[in-house]
């Protein structure tokens, strides 16, 4: 499996991110981020300082969602975006990190051919996420068609006949984020999605539901700590699980 080339597999709130190390700034994921070293261990060092000579050098850590962290590597790296539901989080709670890691070449190889992020967390010990509740599961896909399907929480609660307070509790129990961190999350997906099908930045953000190809850049950096032309410029690659691409 190359890796010269970035690869992204998505499947909701689960990615994949397989290539090469990016000068990534300061940043926060709405998801929980699990990184793994390829090759040369990378620094990290979590809040809002630069990583530093003096940050530990690691071959793999798991920095929870919504924290800002900085990470610096200098070879290819594994970045697994998970789902904070209790199904990843838990077990990677209970699991051996560096026992994980050791597997890393053995599981990437047995699903070379298929680059699903799901039989990635697989062949590392992670589970298939819990289906969802059903009348969740439709408005997630009415988001995933349309941004604004849902602009807010309250808009969620009204089609699911729920109060605001127990929507956002279902949720956020459900998906692992907060409602508008999680709409943030797939509106990212769509971009990437417009980009990659050849649409411009300012076609990809519009499309999306941001202001402009500035508002998109800024989210994308704090979200991501690069601009999306940055992986664009590397060659990206993009697998789409079985309905996970926006429309």
């Amino acid at each position: 499996m190359s890796l010269d080339r970035p690869r992204l597999s998505i499947c909701r709130t689960r990615v994949a991110y397989l290539g090469p190390s990016l000068d990534l700034a300061p940043h926060r994921n709405a998801a929980a981020t699990l990184a793994l070293a390829l090759g040369t261990r990378f620094r990290l060092r979590l809040g809002r300082a630069h990583a530093d000579a003096n940050a530990p050098a690691k071959r793999i850590a798991m920095i929870p969602p919504g924290t800002w962290h900085h990470l610096v590597a200098t070879g290819p790296m594994l970045f697994l975006y998970l789902d904070a539901q209790a199904a990843d989080l838990a077990r990677l709670a209970a699991v051996d990190l560096d026992a994980m890691r050791d597997r890393l070449p053995e599981a990437l190889s047995a699903v070379a051919a298929s680059w699903q992020v799901d039989d990635v967390c697989s062949a590392l010990g992670l589970p298939h996420p819990v289906p969802l509740e059903p009348r969740l599961a439709d408005a997630l896909l009415r988001m995933d068609r349309d941004p604004e399907a849902f602009p807010s929480v309250d808009a969620l609660a009204s089609t699911l006949g729920l109060s605001r307070s127990r929507t956002q509790a279902l949720f956020t129990e459900a998906i692992g984020m907060p409602f508008r961190r999680y709409r943030l999350w797939r509106r990212m997906a769509r971009v990437m999605g417009r980009l990659q099908a050849g649409a411009s930045l300012t076609q990809a953000a519009m499309e999306a539901g941001f202001a402009s190809p500035s508002h998109l850049a800024t989210a994308f950096r704090t979200q991501f700590g690069l601009a999306p032309s940055t992986l664009l410029g590397r060659g990206l690659r993009i697998e789409w699980a079985d309905g996970a691409q926006p429309g």
